[in-house]
């Protein structure tokens, strides 16, 4: 896993464990990238939409910065959520019930 990288990118977006801290991504840090909690008030302007996980909730949300955390808690007992993503800034989230099975 060490070889993975920490984030992706493209045109439109960016996805990262934890979310994305600064304005530009290449800004953060590994930790930022990996651990970041505090970055959920902060008024980030950037033109690239930013999903991410690390900070379990009930449902999705958006910090203040627009980005979209899809962590609702799967290890802990809740949904299993994902994002698919459209372009144009057009999104749709996906969340399943995990089964006794899993």
């Amino acid at each position: 896993m060490a070889r993975l990288p920490l984030y992706y990118e493209d045109e439109e977006i960016i996805c990262s464990h934890a979310g994305v801290p600064h304005a530009d991504v290449s800004e953060c840090t590994q930790d930022e990238l990996l651990w970041s909690r505090d970055h959920f008030e902060k008024d980030i302007k950037r033109d690239k939409m930013v999903f991410f996980g690390h900070t379990p909730a009930n449902s999705p949300f958006c910090t203040r910065a627009g980005d979209l955390c899809i962590d609702t808690s799967c290890v802990f007992g809740g949904r299993l959520t994902a994002v698919q993503y459209s372009g144009n800034k057009k999104y749709k989230i996906i969340s399943v019930l995990q089964s006794a099975k899993d």
